[in-house]
């Protein structure tokens, strides 16, 4: 007879071989996923497929290396014009102009982020035309700005695989940030995109540089939160929290950092245009209170400096509404398309820039829509995201 401790030894060694063989199973099924996905791509790789294809989306769901992947795009292209700034100048598109451009938004989240990033810029290629945004909470000593270390571009190629990532396709499949459909699909698929969130929602990076909120104007499910009538805006507001901390006078330090840069740029000959960008009317009315004092001292201060800016805060002066806005403080490529008119109405040379009969058509077809359709990105239509009573009509292609 077999004696129990000798079961009970064959017990624990089939557990074991059966577990291990599961986990390296599932182990290399997660590998080959991230693989599929391109997660882990060089910058090099990536950029010739957005180079090779009409369009590839990149989405990365692991790693922020936009400031990185962006700057080596940039002294690859080198366009003659850029819009350079936050996310808030992401949707500026490449077919609203006529030459060579690029969108170099979300590599500052601060003036300092700007003085490092100028000249990364200026070493590779000198553009003719930067257009840049300023966001109001850069020019607030209450708000900690992050800078980006002098060294951060050094060396960058893109980002490498860590073990610990193999666990997370099943997290997201607990938290349905995917699905099974999801997770097989990008196993046996050939995808056009890059990236988890690039392949399975045609979300992220343009090849040029722009941004494709897919998941969000179409209401993907599971795209788990998202600021519905602009109440995390709101909170932060009550709150004086996350940029939007309170405060009376504009930073000298600030204002100081952008005429370093303006002067670098004048230095090197390349014309600059200066915005703010738009705010929804519901969310500028309780900026326009005695807690945010600076944001008017701020456009006292740059007109005293003789600085010039064109102050889009106020959607009406566009002729545009709440609808065209991603959420409480990034507009959409219809906005965009009207702030890139107005622009090359007062900045006359702009004209020989631009696609003029396409953003006329944008800004007329699309009107109350924040994306303007696009069959490459998505043939599904635009939806009330916001729930804020919008009514997105349908566009016929």
């Amino acid at each position: 007879m077999i004696s129990n401790t000798k079961l009970y030894k064959a017990y624990l060694i089939v557990f074991f071989v059966t577990t291990s063989l599961l986990l390296i199973g599932l182990c290399s099924s997660n590998l080959i996923f991230f693989l599929k996905s391109q997660e882990f791509a060089s910058f090099d790789a990536i950029y010739q497929k957005q180079t090779t294809q009409d369009l590839a989306i990149y989405g990365s769901s692991i790693i922020d290396d936009v400031k990185q992947y962006k700057l080596f795009v940039y002294s690859k292209k080198q366009p003659k014009i850029i819009t350079l700034g936050s996310s808030r100048t992401l949707q500026f598109r490449e077919r609203f102009f006529n030459k060579p451009f690029y969108n170099l938004g979300y590599t500052m989240s601060s003036i300092e982020d700007g003085t490092v990033i100028v000249d990364q810029l200026l070493k590779n290629h000198v553009p003719e035309v930067v257009i840049l945004n300023l966001d109001f909470w850069w020019f607030n000593d209450n708000v900690n700005h992050p800078s980006i270390p002098k060294n951060f571009f050094d060396n960058v190629s893109g980002h490498h695989f860590k073990y610990k990532y193999l666990k997370l396709p099943i997290e997201w499949l607990k938290t349905g940030s995917i699905t099974l459909s999801d997770y097989v699909s990008l196993l046996f698929s050939k995808n056009n995109n890059i990236g988890v969130r690039g392949i399975l929602r045609n979300s992220g990076i343009g090849n040029d540089g722009s941004f494709y909120y897919t998941d969000v104007v179409t209401g993907d499910p599971r795209l788990h939160f998202y600021d519905k009538n602009f109440a995390d805006i709101k909170q932060r507001i009550n709150t004086s929290t996350k940029n939007l901390e309170y405060g009376h006078t504009a930073s000298k330090y600030s204002l100081n950092k952008l005429q370093d840069i303006l002067h670098k740029l004048e230095q090197h000959g390349v014309r600059t245009v200066l915005f703010l960008p738009p705010i929804p009317t519901e969310i500028l009315s309780l900026l326009n209170t005695d807690n945010y004092k600076y944001i008017q001292d701020l456009k006292t201060q740059l007109t005293l400096l003789n600085i010039k800016v064109y102050d889009y805060s106020e959607p009406s002066t566009l002729n545009s509404n709440t609808c065209e806005f991603i959420d409480g403080f990034h507009g959409g490529d219809v906005l965009y398309s009207r702030i890139l008119r107005d622009l090359a109405k007062n900045e006359t040379y702009l004209e020989n820039y631009i696609n003029r009969p396409l953003l006329d058509m944008i800004t007329s077809r699309d009107q109350g829509r924040s994306f303007s359709p696009d069959q490459r990105v998505t043939a599904k239509n635009e939806i009330d995201f916001l729930n804020i009573g919008c009514k997105k009509s349908y566009v016929k292609l």
